[in-house]
Formats: C-alpha cells, structure tokens, sequence
C-alpha cells in the first residue's frame, strides 16, 4: 500500500467519523424540539456494531461539576468509601453512569426525615 493509499483511506476514515458526529448533533438538536428522541438517539449511538453497548462513564471533575461539589469531596469519599461505585484503571479514576444514578436515588429525600421508598421509584 503506497503512501498516498494509506492517506486516501485515513481522509474516509475521517470524514465518516466527522459524518457519526454531524448526525449525533443532528439529534441532539432534533430532541431539543421533542425530548423523546433523545433516549432513542442516545441509545443508537451507545450500540456498536457488534451489538455490545457503551457504558457511559464520568471523571471525577464531570461528576464533581454535576453535583456542584469539590473533586476534593469525591476523593474523600472513595477514602472513606461514603460515595457511588467508582472504576479505577491504571490510576484513572471513573464512574459509571448508571452508578451514579443508583446513589443518586437511594438518597432522595422527601423530606429531612423521610427517604423516598425504593418502590416510589421511578426510573
């Protein structure tokens, strides 16, 4: 394969991804106008081709923007083991999504003194 071949194939590579992008946009905005679309479009672009699906994972500053907290918080909390399931590979701290949601709803409050019943949960 001469030089200009491999360019050539490199240049599709990268307009089909940059294609991938244009339509995951595209539904983006589309669900902006209806929110149904979005878990639809979401879900289509966390399968792979090979039918296994993408576990959608936050960093520690992801997470720690989504709560308003300190990063610091979180590390504290995987010291003390007080907060979500976390995924540490080669030194690079993660949380699964799904994680995150499941600590999210075991604390929801109704009120200062009454937790939400797990039951009571609506996904």
């Amino acid at each position: 394969m001469s030089r200009g071949d491999r360019t050539c194939s490199q240049v599709s590579e990268i307009r089909s991804y940059l294609k991938t992008g244009q339509n995951k946009l595209a539904a983006i905005f589309a669900s902006l106008v209806n929110p149904s679309n979005l878990a639809q479009s979401d879900a289509q672009f966390r399968t792979f081709a090979n039918g296994a699906v993408m576990t959608r994972h936050l960093n520690q500053l992801e997470l720690a923007r989504r709560w308003s907290i300190s990063p610091r918080t979180l590390e504290r909390w995987r010291w003390t083991g007080d907060g979500p399931r976390y995924i540490k590979l080669k030194g690079r701290v993660a949380y699964r999504e799904a994680d995150v949601e499941a600590f999210e709803a075991e604390r929801l409050m109704e009120s200062t003194q009454q937790p939400v019943r797990a039951e009571e949960v609506q996904p």
